[in-house]
C-alpha cells in the first residue's frame, strides 16, 4: 500500500492508459460482432424483402392492367354505341333521300294533279314464298286505301291493291304472272300489254308485227283498262323477239323492287 502511494504518480497512469486499450478491444469486438450479426441477417431478409417488393410490383401492376381493361372495356361499348348511332343516322338519311324523290315524284309538274291524293305508305312486308308476287304495305282502309288502287314509286308502277284491311294492305307486283298493265314505246308510241312472269323481269306482248321498237327503248303506262293512269314509266327493253303475227319484248322494270321501301297509292287514278 505504501509502495502504491509512493509510485501513485506513475502507477494511476498507466492503469488509465491499460483500461483504455481494453475499453477499445472491447469495443472493437462488439461491433465486429454487430456487424457479422447484421450481415447474416442482411443475407436472411433480402430475399423475403425481394419477394414481398415484387410482390408488391406484381400487384402494383395488375391494379393497372385491371383498369386498363376496365378502360378497354368502356372504350369498346362507346365505340359499339356510335357506330350504332352511326348506322341509325345512315338509315335516316337514305330514308330521307328516299322520302325526297318520292317527294319531287309527287310534285312533279307531269303528276301533280294524279298524285295530289296519293298516300306515301311503307313496305313491311312479302311473300316468304315468291318476292316477285305481293307485299304488304303499313296502310288500308282507315287510311283511304282501296282494292284496284295503283301503287307507284318514283322509280315507275309498282302494282296495285288487291286487299285491304283495316290498316294494312296487300299489293300485287307487276312482276306477278296474273298481273298486266297497258303499255306503249315512247319513242314510236307502239302499243302493248306488259304482264308478269313471276320473275324480275317483265314481258311486253301483243305488239304489232310492224311497230318500231328496239333494245333499250323506255316503256310507259297507256292508261288502257283504266287501272293506271298513263305516263308512268314501267321498264325498258331488253330484248325483242319476233313471232308469226306478233312481236314480243323483254323489259326490266324500273322499279328495284329488292329495294323497295316506300311508295304511293293513288286515290283517284
Amino acid at each position: 500500500m505504501q509502495i502504491f502511494f509512493k509510485y501513485k504518480k506513475v502507477l494511476v497512469p498507466i492503469a488509465l492508459i491499460f483500461f483504455s486499450f481494453l475499453l477499445l478491444t472491447v469495443d472493437s469486438v462488439v461491433r465486429g460482432k454487430k456487424e457479422k450479426a447484421g450481415s447474416f441477417f442482411l443475407a436472411f431478409l433480402s430475399p423475403i424483402q425481394g419477394a414481398v417488393t415484387s410482390g408488391w410490383d406484381w400487384l402494383g401492376k395488375l391494379k393497372e392492367r385491371i383498369s386498363l381493361d376496365e378502360d378497354k372495356g368502356t372504350i369498346l361499348m362507346e365505340v359499339q354505341h356510335l357506330r350504332s348511332k352511326v348506322t341509325e343516322l345512315e338509315e335516316q338519311r337514305l330514308e330521307n333521300q328516299r322520302l325526297r324523290q318520292l317527294l319531287a315524284f309527287k310534285e312533279s309538274g307531269s303528276f301533280k294533279d294524279i298524285l295530289s291524293g296519293s298516300i306515301g305508305a311503307k313496305v313491311i312486308g312479302r311473300e316468304p314464298t315468291n318476292w316477285y308476287r305481293t307485299i304488304v304495305i303499313n296502310k288500308g282502309r282507315g287510311d283511304g286505301i282501296e282494292v284496284d288502287m295503283p301503287v307507284v314509286s318514283y322509280q315507275g308502277v309498282v302494282g296495285y291493291v288487291s286487299q285491304a284491311g283495316g290498316n294494312a294492305s296487300q299489293v300485287r307486283l307487276i312482276l306477278d304472272g296474273d298481273s298486266s298493265v297497258g303499255a306503249l314505246v315512247q319513242r314510236s308510241r307502239a302499243n302493248g300489254v306488259v304482264k308478269g312472269r313471276g320473275t324480275n323481269i317483265c314481258e311486253m306482248v301483243y305488239i304489232s308485227p310492224q311497230a318500231d321498237i328496239k333494245k333499250g327503248d323506255l316503256i310507259i303506262s297507256s292508261g288502257f283498262g283504266g287501272r293506271y293512269p298513263s305516263g308512268l314509266r314501267i321498264g325498258k327493253i331488253m330484248e325483242v323477239e319476233k313471232e308469226s303475227y306478233l312481236q314480243k319484248a323483254l323489259v326490266l322494270p324500273t322499279v328495284d323492287f329488292s329495294r323497295l321501301e316506300e311508295v304511293l297509292v293513288i286515290i283517284q287514278p
